[in-house]
């Protein structure tokens, strides 16, 4: 029988699955950065139970947007906690989706886009994620008024195709929709709340 534990992360890893889950989860509390090879010898479970626990606590991540900035520094952050992450990136002429940022990460792409439901129906069948991070969108203020159709399609439409695709493939993955402060616009309050009135100001 599993002690009782007061560290809702231990807690819950021992619901999960028992002692061996309940091991690996106080050992990543001690050390987060510790490598797989290092929570096996603290904790005297093989390296192969090691990574099916790890594995079952944080599972598969898919971000779209994975080429951006903030793609690339979540990438690095659930990499560190054990994850297996996925990209969904765009072809692109010229070198502007800066894939060099992932280039010292340990992570797989895939071609896709969100003006184009099929190509995330066939990479959320191939991945199956666990988690679904959205950063994707066309996402320039000023370029908006240029193309505000193609923003909107992108950047709004985008959103509700990659949910339907998660409702027909991986209907029990958990989704985050990354937005921005733009939807304020002219800001009502200081500081923003729930309960703010949005006041954009661009297509974006």
């Amino acid at each position: 029988m599993v002690e009782a534990v007061e560290d809702p992360f231990v807690r819950i890893s021992a619901m999960i699955g028992g002692d061996e889950y309940l091991k690996v989860a106080r050992a990543l509390l001690k050390a987060e950065d510790a490598t797989d090879e290092e929570i096996a010898s603290s904790t005297g479970l093989r390296i192969n139970m090691v990574r099916k626990v790890l594995y079952d606590l944080f599972g598969k991540a898919l971000i779209t947007g994975i080429s951006g900035q903030d793609g690339s520094y979540l990438s690095e952050y659930l990499l560190s906690l054990g994850y297996e992450v996925f990209g969904i990136i765009r072809r692109n002429s010229t070198p502007e989706n800066q894939i060099t940022r992932l280039d010292d990460l340990n992570v797989k792409t895939f071609y896709g886009d969100l003006s184009d439901q099929s190509s995330l129906v066939k990479v959320l069948k191939e991945v199956q994620p666990d988690e679904i991070y959205n950063l994707a969108a066309q996402s320039h203020v000023r370029v908006s008024f240029d193309i505000p159709e193609f923003t909107g399609d992108v950047t709004a439409i985008g959103a509700v195709r990659i949910l339907d695709a998660m409702r027909q493939v991986a209907p029990k993955a958990r989704f985050y929709q990354a937005s921005s402060s733009e939807m304020y616009g002219l800001v009502q309050a200081v500081p923003q709340s729930e309960t703010t009135p949005f006041y954009p100001r661009s297509p974006y």
